[in-house]
């Protein structure tokens, strides 16, 4: 008992400040819905609509051809799309390195690189709000993405909104499409995620050495301390059946 005792106060010594953040940080990751985390609740997601094919007056190869014509898209040409972007019918025609150029369906035009200002008055356009928010900035990022845009894919569009949320929308310029949604709670959450995972560079490897590490020394800590319940459990079932015994009556002649 006090050589398990020893050994459980040493691995909660070791593990205790993390296995304290992995608790807070579970609560944390319980306090918003995760489509407030997301920004899914002022800038959803698009679904699907039905399309009128009567619309369509371009036929594919046109459009592949307009789309090379443009100098925007490298060969070789992957896929060729029809939708709605930038609240528009369009053919959006994919090349190499996942770059797109939208060709409207009905007339054939190539679609010029979404500018700043047009981007942040699309992003107003979809904000679900009866007077959507000020617009605080708009650029367009080509050399150096922000941290909370990690993996995406440059150049992008990124608006700045005066909501109270500190909300950053990444655009893409050629589709319109709305990539990211950073708000304060995502940062909040990103955050802890970190703690929780213990990957504190890119935040997304869920399988780190810390981690395991940390996982095995909490599970040993709660190992020996069911261990040291069970030793004094069985201690007080002895001392009670040794109180509770019947007396010994010995018989002489």
């Amino acid at each position: 008992m006090p050589r398990l005792g020893t050994l459980h106060r040493w691995f909660a010594f070791v593990a205790g400040i993390q296995l304290l953040l992995w608790t807070v940080s579970g609560l944390i990751f319980t306090l918003d819905p995760i489509a407030v985390v997301r920004g899914e609740d002022t800038l959803p997601v698009p679904v699907p609509v039905p399309l009128d094919p009567e619309r369509v007056r371009v036929t594919v190869p046109e459009a592949c051809q307009a789309a090379r014509a443009s100098g925007r898209l490298e060969e070789p040409i992957r896929g060729v799309s029809l939708g709605l972007d930038r609240d528009r019918l369009t053919l959006a025609v994919l090349g190499a390195q996942d770059r797109t150029v939208l060709v409207d369906a009905e007339t054939g035009v190539v679609l010029d690189p979404l500018t700043p200002v047009e981007a942040g008055e699309l992003v107003q356009r979809r904000y679900r709000a009866e007077t959507p928010p000020a617009v605080v900035d708009s650029q367009l990022i080509e050399d150096e993405a922000p941290f909370e845009f990690r993996g995406g894919r440059l150049p992008v569009l990124r608006v700045d909104l005066d909501d109270g949320r500190d909300t950053h929308v990444y655009v893409d310029p050629e589709t319109g499409r709305i990539l990211k949604r950073r708000n304060a709670t995502w940062r909040r959450f990103d955050f802890f995620w970190m703690l929780h995972i213990m990957d504190y560079s890119e935040r997304e490897d869920f399988s780190t050495p810390w981690l395991k590490i940390f996982a095995g020394l909490g599970v040993l800590t709660a190992l020996s301390g069911l261990g040291m319940v069970v030793i004094h459990v069985r201690r007080r079932w002895r001392r009670w059946r040794y109180r509770n015994a019947s007396p010994i009556s010995i018989v002489t002649d």
